[in-house]
Formats: structure tokens, C-alpha cells, sequence
């Protein structure tokens, strides 16, 4: 493991699933708790389903799909918020920093993503994914094969 990935999970309590092609998943995500995260505190807080789904709603109504983006890295919310357009990921990380705002807990709230995909998610007893047009579960979003899951605080295996 990388010196600096190594340093950047311990200042973000960054928790490390095995297998090495997580590595280029969690360097990423451990750079990104960093730059997310300045100042952040853990917080508890209610979960409110109906609150998400217009948090939810908002990002995709407030942020344009960026069709012609050819580097998908993980961008802050001030990142995508600034550029005002967004592929998955950077609706997934606004939707996530918005919850987060909002109060909810931060032990049930997160981004999955998979090879090729990423979405927000509520975790309420099941993972609520936060999609496009509608709250989805993990079953039901049947396509999506998540290989981590990850907040400020941790990255894990879903």
C-alpha cells in the first residue's frame, strides 16, 4: 500500500475492504474524504425518507447531466455545485452532501458504485438508492452491482 494512501485512512478513519482491485477505489475515495470532508464532524441525526426523495429530486433538477465527460473522477459538491453539471458520481456526492446537511445520520448515508455507476443511498434497514427518477432498493435496481460503498468516514463492501 501507498504511503500516502495509507496516511490519507488514518486521518479519515478510512476503514479498507481486502482485495487489491478495491486499491485504485479506495486511493480515490481516501483522497476524496480529504478534500470533502475539511472540518467535518460526525454527526447523528433522523432519517426522513420523504426529505430524501426531494433532496433528491432537487439535485437532478438543479444539476445538467454532463453527456460529453470523458474523465469521471470524484469531485467535491463545491466541485460539482461550481460547474453546475455532473456525470453519476457527482450527482451521487451533491445528493450525499445535501443529506448531510439536512441532518441525516452519518452512519446511514453514503455513495455505492459499481464499475460504472454510482448512485447515493439512505440505509434505513436496506440500502434506499437515490436515483434519476425515484427512490429505488438495492434489489429492485436489479442492473447496479455495487463493489464499495463509502461515506467521509469509512469505505466498505456493500
Amino acid at each position: 500500500m501507498k504511503p500516502l494512501l495509507l496516511l490519507l485512512m488514518l486521518l479519515t478513519a478510512c476503514s479498507v475492504p481486502q482485495g487489491n482491485y478495491l486499491d485504485p477505489y479506495i486511493e480515490e475515495i481516501a483522497t476524496w474524504q480529504v478534500r470533502e470532508g475539511k472540518n467535518c464532524i460526525h454527526q447523528t441525526g433522523i432519517i426522513d425518507m420523504e426529505l430524501a426523495n426531494q433532496i433528491r429530486a432537487d439535485v437532478f433538477s438543479e444539476i445538467e447531466y454532463e453527456s460529453s465527460k470523458s474523465s469521471y473522477v470524484l469531485p467535491t459538491s463545491a466541485e460539482v455545485e461550481a460547474d453546475g453539471e455532473a456525470v453519476c458520481i457527482g450527482f451521487a456526492v451533491e445528493i450525499y452532501h445535501r443529506l448531510r446537511e439536512a441532518g441525516f445520520p452519518d452512519d446511514q448515508i453514503g455513495i455505492m458504485r459499481s464499475i460504472n455507476h454510482a448512485v447515493a443511498f439512505v440505509d434505513d434497514g436496506e440500502y434506499r438508492l437515490l436515483t434519476t427518477y425515484r427512490i429505488e432498493t438495492l434489489e429492485s435496481y436489479w442492473w447496479f452491482k455495487p463493489i464499495i460503498a463509502f461515506n467521509l468516514f469509512g469505505a466498505w463492501v456493500p
